[in-house]
């Protein structure tokens, strides 16, 4: 049986945010504990406090700062993918649906850009701007109220050399972005691979920052 600060552990780790939050020490570590409480007991069978989990929570917490400082990151390849429009939403069912449902079309077209980023309360879509029109045409009329729209973004993907651990690759880059003062507004994570999502004024500044981990000789290329 696991325990719970492998449970713990693991839950953060399906989370690109609270890898990006525990590694920056930004977290309300006592709310998200409380927060993650019924989820773990449910996948435990067993009663566990709050307390319990906000220790399990600081450890891995301090483990990923350890690590920021000796673990080397290989950036083997950057790709800027411009023009880019930003749906936040809360996490609903009916959004969840229409969303895959308008994926699976999407996806089939040419010169696209769709990432789904899910969490805990919210949905982040980032799509290609010529989209924009399509999917706001497929989310149920009765929750567009509750959607955000931002505009001039950009997709900054990073692939990862594959002897770098993804853990501590997310723990590394957005320490670096903090440290330099780059918002992020989505992350999410495919194999070796990492997307972040920002405004498009960001993108140098992110680069930069990212600079010492990425090869000699790789092309950062701007779509």
């Amino acid at each position: 049986m696991r325990s719970i600060s492998q449970a713990v552990r693991d839950h953060v780790q399906s989370s690109p945010l609270l890898i990006s939050g525990l590694s920056r020490d930004v977290l309300n570590l006592s709310a998200v504990a409380r927060e993650l409480r019924p989820v773990l007991q449910r996948q435990l069978y067993k009663e566990i406090t709050s307390n319990a989990i906000q220790l399990a929570l600081q450890r891995f917490g301090e483990e990923l700062t350890t690590k920021i400082k000796s673990t080397k990151i290989t950036i083997e390849r950057s790709e800027v993918i411009s023009d880019i429009v930003v749906f936040f939403s809360p996490r609903r069912a009916s959004v969840l649906k229409a969303v895959a449902q308008a994926s699976q079309r999407i996806h089939d077209l040419s010169e696209t850009y769709l990432d789904i980023i899910t969490e805990e309360k919210i949905i982040v879509i980032a799509v290609s701007r010529h989209l924009e029109p399509a999917l706001r045409d497929a989310l149920p009329a009765g929750d567009t109220k509750h959607i955000q729209v931002d505009y001039h973004k950009v997709a900054v993907k990073l692939a990862l050399s594959e002897k770098s651990s993804l853990t501590d690759a997310l723990a590394v880059i957005t320490h670096l972005l903090h440290w330099h003062g780059v918002t992020i507004n989505g992350l999410s994570t495919q194999n070796q691979a990492v997307t972040l999502i920002t405004d498009q004024r960001n993108v140098g500044r992110l680069l930069s920052a990212l600079s010492l981990l990425i090869e000699q000789g790789s092309d950062a290329t701007v779509l």
